[in-house]
């Protein structure tokens, strides 16, 4: 389970320029990533938009993405990268 300690920044952006559809990436900090066993699409995630530890913001209602937002910019420090 991801802890909130390990958590360095989470940055909200989309998915591409064209499709608009956001997300939430989370970055660890550095030296955090190897506590974690990672599924092997995690680990294709490591290298590119996504993180391994990502949200799909487009999969849920606005109301709950907007829940969910709330409660981690309550845990971490958070950074709004959609314009």
């Amino acid at each position: 389970m991801l802890k909130w300690e390990d958590i360095e920044t989470a940055e909200e952006k989309y998915t591409s320029y064209i499709s608009r559809r956001p997300f939430m990436a989370l970055h660890l900090k550095d030296g955090t990533l190897s506590k974690y066993r990672l599924t092997f699409m995690q680990k294709l995630c490591k290298n590119n938009v996504f993180t391994p530890f990502s949200i799909p913001m487009y999969a849920m209602r606005p109301e709950d993405a907007a829940h969910i937002r709330e409660l981690i910019k309550k845990q971490t420090k958070y950074e709004d990268n959609r314009n």
